[in-house]
């Protein structure tokens, strides 16, 4: 999403969020992209001002019923994805595999559009693997993912990686979140692993029921056996009523244990996956 609002789109101007936090990079900016992947219709997600910068030669993956709002776009290569559906795409730098599964979300673009799909997405090449989430609220999908991909390697000690979430955090009790213990998850010796989890954290006051707290989604990045949490959907626009900073500041302190664990802190920095 890269320009000021999201919304409906009218001559000259646009109803809907202004966004609060400047992109990190212009379009001119990116790299060459093989392959855009959208979740759901939402216009937080489905920005077509931003999606109307690419050219025919990007591939789209997207939701059920999601392809038409792309007719004015210069997509070619469309496809629409079911749960549990895979295919294996060609991209210039090889193939990769993408697996589409279930979230607790919600599809319609509008109000009457409720027919439209909603996505998270696991995706591998060269036995790396990276789950990008979408929007959900809490699900036992997560776990569901766990036992895909390579085998996760034990510590230098020779015992399994395991992680914590840091529940008893002297932040979280002074703000009086919500944090409850959790027993360590993470991979154990011999299970396969997801490198990273890439999950939103905002927007959960007072949408509990189709968005997580950021406590939950690490809880649902470890079901899966992530390595590393990338966290993302939060300072960007005003969608809820939690404190603007809020979000990423329970996230890190949830995971005051394992800060190594933390992907991105904020939003313009740059995180490279350890080989």
């Amino acid at each position: 999403m890269l320009f000021p609002r999201i919304g409906i789109r009218l001559p000259g101007f646009t109803i809907g969020p202004k966004r609060l936090t400047a992109p990190a990079l212009q379009f001119r900016e990116l790299p060459k992209i093989d392959l855009v992947l959208l979740s759901h219709a939402h216009f937080d997600h489905l920005d077509l001002r931003t999606l109307r910068c690419f050219n025919q030669s990007t591939s789209v993956i997207t939701a059920r019923a999601t392809r038409d709002l792309l007719r004015r776009t210069r997509f070619r290569d469309v496809i629409e994805f079911e749960w549990g559906e895979s295919k294996t795409l060609q991209t210039v730098a090889g193939d990769i595999e993408i697996t589409a599964f279930a979230v607790k979300h919600w599809g319609a673009r509008k109000q009457r559009d409720t027919y439209r799909g909603y996505n998270g997405y696991l995706l591998e090449r060269n036995q790396r693997q990276i789950i990008f989430a979408g929007d959900t609220a809490m699900t036992d999908s997560f776990a569901e993912l766990r036992g895909r991909g390579e085998i996760a390697k034990p510590g230098s000690a020779g015992q399994p990686l395991q992680f914590t979430r840091n529940a008893t955090s002297a932040e979280a009790t002074r703000r009086g979140w919500a944090t409850q213990p959790v027993e360590s998850t993470g991979c154990p010796s011999g299970a396969k692993r997801v490198d990273l989890a890439i999950m939103s954290i905002g927007a959960y006051n007072p949408w509990i029921h189709s968005h997580c707290t950021p406590e939950q989604a690490i809880d649902m990045a470890n079901a899966a056996g992530a390595r590393f949490i990338m966290p993302v959907h939060h300072q960007t626009f005003r969608l809820s009523f939690e404190p603007f900073r809020e979000p990423i500041e329970r996230f890190v302190a949830a995971l005051g244990n394992t800060p190594e664990r933390i992907a991105l802190r904020e939003i313009g920095e740059t995180f490279v996956l350890p080989l």
